[in-house]
């Protein structure tokens, strides 16, 4: 044990230096956990050799796989070199840094770390460095996050180290607005508290203020206020109770006051410069009729939702039977014997003072406030002055139960510590809440989701911890706890080597060739869901007007649409698709974010397309205006490249 500890403390000591050497070997070696293989399936490789190393490949995952790496690869293809806008997708093009923190050669790059890979490496190695950037940084922040909140405890910190990292919500979004803003928010905490703690340290407090402002622009620019409302009042939470514990010993200079007013102002210029050049795309976003208009008053979500996570271990092994494993994923948390534990806490002055308790008291008040709004409805004006208004219910859960982990990690070190806690009584709170536990799975959808008895296996391995945790039994509770954790967490993503999955085969070389040609020639794909190949061909460098928009291209839609009478239709965040039809243009809203336009011959001459990939012959659409040369086809995957011919 002793030999363990010993090692355990080495590994803390030199962790910046072990995580640099795991991110240049992983690197070097073109390794990522993207889900890219899924590509295979619509275009199989050269040589069947597939890019995929180990794991589960999760085709649900199509805002990874199909919509943000294809972003990310159109970046890395575009002639203009990681353009802000990027004119390839679209008539207007799209702007990429509203397009889900797409890589850009601007100054806001800075605030992602995780895309500088792209700009030194290209595509490849730069997807590389974005996962294992991102996904080593969290590990670190969370860790120094846990470490703060326990006053110092290395082996809680390190267990909360994995918790929050790897939880299921972290990793089915990773990619995403959640991985990002979980990411971006403990980086603004941790600045901000080394920066109170290092005033006295030149170097130190000018590089935790600069770290912090870049940390402020980075959460800002994800722009996903259903995250980053209740994120930044967590993190008012947490700024005004380190600032309390820390202000006997703050001494402010002129030159801290200068550092602040400087890093401030950095963080204005950055975010004044970005609005400035995405004023139009951020208008446009912002009076979308999906996501834009939405109006949330709360009061969404059914009750047993609160403990989602308790089918968190079965989701990387079997596919979820009520929603999709993306939205039914959450973080692990000991919210439930907790509220039945801190107002005890609270009543037991003998032991503890409340200066030990308020950040626990505040998480809770905080959580409560959270779970209100998810089963209650308030005002309009409320939700509206709140900014709750931006907020969603599905989304309200992840941050509460990431404030709950939060509670969780305090109350652990707290309770191992001062052990106020009978065994008794442990056991009474540890039923209790096994039995709302229980209630809540055979009371809702998820209770056919598998057999009865895997649910009992969970609520035994949950009713033992929260027993071990109240009790103040640390050792068990880390050892139980990491082992769930990391072996429910790893699985999710798949192991894979490079990006092969969309550039080893014919059909790729055949439009990356034909696009060098025709750099500014419109394609669209034909005969697919969701413009899939849409995506695929802005991924090989092609200029391609339909795939995905993350907010609407109304030049485009103006030219097919003159009148707007489609407007609720097309005037969202959307996939689309095209398929041609010998009569009049016609959309169709197969769900709030996919749609489909049926699309006269006649009128590709309006949307000047040049190129048309599709999967079956056009022959039959020629007409007096319109014919079509084909110019390749594959046999083996049944694509057909035509080029339009107008007469």
């Amino acid at each position: 044990m002793i030999k363990l500890k010993n090692l355990m403390n080495k590994i803390i000591k030199f962790r910046y230096l072990i995580a640099f050497i795991i991110f240049i070997l992983c690197v070097a070696s073109d390794f990522n956990f993207s889900s890219l293989p899924a590509w295979e399936t619509y275009v199989p490789q050269n040589n069947n050799i597939s890019s995929k190393t180990l794991g589960k490949i999760r085709y649900i995952r199509t805002d990874e796989w199909f919509v943000q790496t294809p972003f990310y690869m159109a970046q890395a293809m575009n002639k203009n070199h990681y353009p802000v806008n990027n004119n390839n997708i679209g008539v207007s093009g799209q702007n990429m840094i509203l397009n889900y923190n797409a890589p850009v050669l601007d100054i806001t790059v800075l605030s992602k770390p995780f895309n500088w890979g792209f700009l030194l490496l290209g595509k490849g190695y730069g997807l590389s460095w974005y996962w294992f950037s991102k996904l080593l940084l969290l590990i670190l922040l969370s860790y120094e996050i846990c470490y703060i909140i326990t006053k110092g405890n290395k082996p809680i910190s390190v267990l909360g180290s994995l918790w929050i990292t790897f939880s299921p919500a972290v990793q089915w979004w990773f990619m995403q607005h959640i991985g990002d803003l979980v990411f971006y928010f403990e980086a603004i905490i941790v600045t901000y508290y080394y920066f109170l703690k290092n005033l006295t340290t030149k170097f130190k407090k000018i590089f935790f203020a600069f770290a912090f402002s870049l940390s402020c622009i980075g959460f800002t620019l994800v722009i996903y206020p259903a995250v980053q409302v209740p994120l930044f009042y967590l993190g008012i939470i947490f700024m005004v109770i380190l600032f309390m514990n820390l202000k006997k010993d703050l001494t402010f200079k002129i030159s801290d006051i200068l550092i602040i007013i400087l890093s401030f102002g950095f963080i204005a210029f950055n975010l004044i410069h970005f609005y400035l050049i995405s004023e139009g795309s951020l208008k446009i976003l912002l009076n979308t009729a999906y996501p834009g208009k939405r109006v949330s008053t709360g009061g969404d979500l059914p009750w047993y939702v609160l403990n989602i996570f308790l089918i968190n271990p079965f989701l990387p092994f079997k596919d979820s039977t009520y929603k999709n494993n993306c939205e039914v994923s959450n973080l692990y948390n000991f919210f439930f014997p907790l509220i039945f534990c801190v107002p005890l806490l609270v009543k037991n002055k003998l032991k503890l003072k409340i200066k030990d308790l308020k950040f626990g008291i505040c998480l809770i008040a905080f959580a409560l406030i959270q779970i209100f709004f998810m089963f209650f409805k308030i005002p309009t004006f409320l939700s509206k002055i709140t900014l709750f208004s931006y907020v969603t219910g599905e989304r309200l859960l992840v941050v509460y139960a990431l404030t709950s982990v939060y509670l969780s990690i305090w109350a652990l070190a707290l309770i191992s510590k001062k052990k106020p806690f009978t065994p008794i009584f442990s056991l009474i709170v540890s039923a209790i809440t096994t039995l709302i536990y229980y209630i809540t799975i055979f009371h809702s959808p998820f209770r056919i989701y598998v057999t009865p008895i895997y649910y009992y296996l969970i609520l035994a391995i949950f009713f033992i911890l929260s027993f071990l945790l109240v009790y103040g039994k640390k050792t068990y509770f880390t050892i139980i706890m990491a082992i769930m954790i990391i072996v429910t967490g790893i699985t999710v993503n798949p192991l894979t080597k490079g990006v092969n999955s969309l550039y080893n085969n014919n059909l790729s070389k055949n439009i990356i060739s034909i696009s060098q040609s025709n750099p500014s020639a419109n394609w669209i794909s034909v005969d697919n869901t969701g413009g899939i190949m849409g995506a695929f061909i802005y991924a090989n460098g092609g200029k391609c007007l339909d795939g995905v928009n993350f907010y609407p291209d109304l030049k485009k839609w103006k030219l097919l649409d003159p009148k707007h009478r489609n407007n609720l239709i097309y005037n969202r965040y959307s996939h689309f698709s095209f398929n041609l039809t010998d009569k009049k243009t016609s959309f169709k809203l197969l769900a709030p974010d996919n749609i489909e336009v049926i699309l006269d011959i006649n009128d590709l001459k309006k949307l000047k397309v040049k190129f048309i990939l599709a999967q079956s012959s056009l022959d039959n659409y020629a007409n007096s205006n319109v014919v079509f040369d084909k110019i390749y086809q594959d046999r083996v995957n049944n694509y057909i490249i035509y080029k339009v011919i107008y007469k």
